[in-house]
């Protein structure tokens, strides 16, 4: 509804797997904090392998642990606290896809 194309995966490893055939297509990643088998962080840090300028947008229910916390020192990476509004989800992807431009 917000005019972006959506990639969606089902875990970290399926979110790795999809990127490393379609890389150049990605302008942000948006990934949960906790997900199954490997943690957003987790992911993030293996695409800023591949393509160290991505943005980041975690979300998250949870207070950020210090490995989050690393994280989120990376340019370019923003968190958004459960629960959030589709307002509050474009403003924060709207506002850290600006940032990196502008970068």
């Amino acid at each position: 509804r917000l005019g972006y194309k959506v990639i969606v995966a089902n875990n970290g490893q399926h979110g790795l797997e999809i990127a490393d055939g379609r890389l150049d297509e990605l302008d942000l990643l948006l990934t949960d904090v906790v997900m199954p088998g490997m943690k957003g962080h987790e992911l993030a840090r293996e695409l800023h392998k591949r393509r160290p300028e991505l943005p980041v947008v975690f979300i998250s229910g949870y207070v950020p642990d210090r490995s989050l916390r690393d994280a989120l020192d990376h340019e370019g990476t923003a968190m958004l606290n459960k629960p959030f509004s589709p307002e509050s989800l474009s403003g924060v992807i709207r506002s850290t896809l600006d940032k990196d431009v502008s970068n």
